[in-house]
């Protein structure tokens, strides 16, 4: 089904985040809402937001239409209380502002609790200062390395004569006259020592600002979601930037993968199989199943446990409440049983099926080109979440004449569901019915990546025709 749905995006906050976000979104019409204005109401979800908003001056209300929403209001940021404070700790966010006049020494004090960025942050500032001639230390609980560029730059620092230290206790920080004293003493390997530097920079403690969570309410966001980095929020079609989960261009590039994922929305139109599931209070036992297994907190029962309430702000159209139901009382009104077994009856045979999630795998298939005669053999079936999807409707396809069975889902770690066993219980359920074995082939694809659904289709279609997609 296509939806029509609104091409403008909604940037909320102040600042250079904000400035960035608008540069960076200007190919949608935007509307950017800074202080002067205060959301009050939200509803509709990923290309149908709208949002009612009051200017706080002169109390006038306006309504905006908008396809996405950009929260770029930044948090509160501090150094961590147990700190001294003194002149010479500084957030490690300024030490591009130091420079070495002599001999000075430094250190960076970097633990578990600093993200991936303030350690990369750290590491190009201690190469900096170290290359202008200044004593560097590095003391670290878990140096995160997670990847390539971030060996890179330690591997840098080693090279120039940064020293680095693990530290298994917290250090010893006094102050002196002209500087700090840190100390350190791990009993298990005997070890002490101590180090005068002049200045100490730590990673800050961020909070978020009272109107960021104000809106993290208003939008049903989880708390994580206010600092995820990629800046992907719990909800479809709401991202949060801001600097304290990117640096420097690193807030381009997350604006850059946001006018990626809203790209679509420019067209006018959404190809998807429902807006969001309805639940029949006829068949609804009241055992909330729904609510336990729903991922988003979207589905909860009423007060008085009279009726199931389903939230379409909060619904992510996962389809997981669908296929747990023991009643069959929530369905989607496009993507129900009656209506996917009757295609399944009309176009399985000699088929090979794809059941493509709508958010991934069904966006990465429509960007490859497949041969005609090849697509000829291919038929899609957009589905609200391939992992959350019923057992029978792919036993259906293969009693029909499928002869494979694909299931398109989202990379790992980005659904709810657990896929592999998903799929083992329906390889398993199969063959028990007579099927051949590797009869159901799983591709784990983000939207973006069409080239790595393309060499997967590959790997299926030559055990199957011996031919490519070219």
């Amino acid at each position: 089904m296509n939806i029509s749905v609104h091409s403008s995006v909604l940037v909320i906050g102040n600042g250079e985040a904000a400035q960035v976000v608008v540069e960076t979104l200007s190919v949608h019409p935007v509307t950017w809402i800074k202080e002067s204005a205060r959301v009050v109401e939200v509803s509709g979800q990923r290309g149908n937001f709208r949002v009612k908003v009051v200017q706080r001056e002169t109390g006038n209300v306006e309504w905006i239409d908008a396809g996405a929403i950009v929260l770029a209001l930044e948090p509160k940021a501090g150094l961590d209380p147990g700190f001294p404070r003194t002149e010479w700790i500084q957030p490690i966010a300024k030490a591009k502002h130091w420079f070495s006049a002599g001999p000075q020494d430094y250190a960076f004090y970097l633990r578990d609790l600093d993200n991936e960025h303030t350690f990369s942050r750290a590491l190009d500032q201690a190469l900096r200062l170290r290359s202008q001639g200044a004593g560097v230390y590095v003391f670290y609980t878990n140096l995160k390395l997670g990847t390539l560029e971030h060996e890179e730059s330690y591997q840098r620092c080693l090279h120039a004569g940064v020293k680095f230290w693990r530290v298994n206790n917290p250090l010893t920080i006094r102050t002196e006259e002209k500087g700090l004293r840190l100390g350190y003493y791990d009993p298990f390997l005997n070890l002490e020592f101590e180090q005068t530097v002049s200045t100490l920079f730590v990673g800050e403690i961020f909070t978020p600002s009272s109107e960021l969570v104000r809106l993290q309410n208003k939008f049903k966001l989880k708390s994580s979601s206010i600092f995820n980095y990629p800046p992907g929020a719990n909800r479809p079609g709401i991202f949060v930037i801001h600097e304290a989960v990117v640096s420097g261009v690193a807030v381009e590039e997350a604006a850059v993968a946001v006018a990626g994922e809203i790209a679509p929305l420019r067209e006018g139109e959404l190809s998807i199989t429902d807006t969001f599931p309805i639940i029949d209070p006829e068949r609804c036992s009241l055992c909330s199943t729904c609510s336990q297994v729903c991922p988003a907190g979207a589905v909860e029962l009423d007060r008085n446990h009279s009726r199931v309430m389903l939230d379409p702000l909060a619904c992510q159209a996962c389809g997981i409440c669908v296929s747990a139901c023991p009643k069959g009382a929530v369905s989607f009104p496009l993507f129900n049983r009656a209506l996917v077994y009757e295609h399944l009856r009309k176009n399985s045979k000699n088929k090979v099926l794809v059941f493509a999630c709508q958010n991934s795998g069904a966006v990465a298939l429509r960007k490859t080109t497949l041969p005609s005669k090849m697509a000829a053999k291919v038929e899609l079936m957009i589905v609200p979440c391939a992992c959350a999807l019923d057992h029978s409707y792919l036993v259906e396809g293969w009693l029909h004449g499928a002869e494979r069975l694909i299931l398109a889902t989202c990379p790992p770690g980005s659904c709810a569901s657990h896929k592999e066993h998903r799929t083992g219980d329906i390889q398993r359920i199969l063959q028990e019915m007579g099927a051949k074995p590797q009869l159901v082939h799983i591709i784990a694809v983000a939207a973006n990546s069409p080239a790595l659904w393309q060499q997967e289709l590959n790997q299926v279609l030559r055990t199957y025709t011996n031919q490519e997609v070219s």
